[in-house]
């Protein structure tokens, strides 16, 4: 197998970095954790499940204690499900979450986890901010290095 120095490096830092999974489901969430754990070999792996407005706020307060540098383990990486609907019959929108992650200065890697990888949706996901995209179906060990390398090649170091 030849990887470039790149791919090494960032293959590299994989076990150290800080993971956050977000999803409305609470068994998907659980099962990105385990492949990610498992098959990646990342050692921090949080949930963060958004089924109601006060999950939404609290990933909101989350996001603004991390970007403060007032969480100790911030996530390098934040895994996104894009369409979250919540118990008040609303849907919350992985794009506006990773847009107000951007708002408030996180500079860490987002990851969409959706079933919709459209040409156009991709493009969606980039403009609100995110770094790539797992299509639901895809691989997810595979599709989580894939979207790594490609951010860690622009230059990233962790905290």
């Amino acid at each position: 197998e030849s990887r470039s120095a790149a791919e090494r490096a960032a293959a590299a830092l994989v076990p150290h970095l800080r993971v956050c999974v977000v999803d409305d489901q609470a068994l998907i969430a659980r099962q990105v954790k385990q492949k990610l754990e498992k098959k990646v070999g990342v050692e921090s792996v949080m949930k963060f499940v958004i089924r109601t407005q006060d999950a939404v706020d609290a990933f909101k307060a989350y996001v603004e204690r991390c970007a403060a540098g007032e969480e100790e383990d911030a996530p390098d990486v934040f895994v996104m499900d894009q369409n979250m609907p919540l118990t008040n019959g609303e849907l919350c929108e992985g794009t506006e979450l990773v847009n107000s992650m951007r708002m408030s200065g996180i500079e860490a890697c987002v990851m969409m986890y959706s079933g919709n990888a459209s040409q156009a949706r991709r493009e969606e996901y980039r403009d609100a901010g995110a770094n790539g995209v797992i299509a639901k179906g895809e691989d997810v060990p595979e599709g989580f290095l894939r979207v790594w390398s490609e951010f860690s090649a622009k230059g990233f170091d962790l905290k």
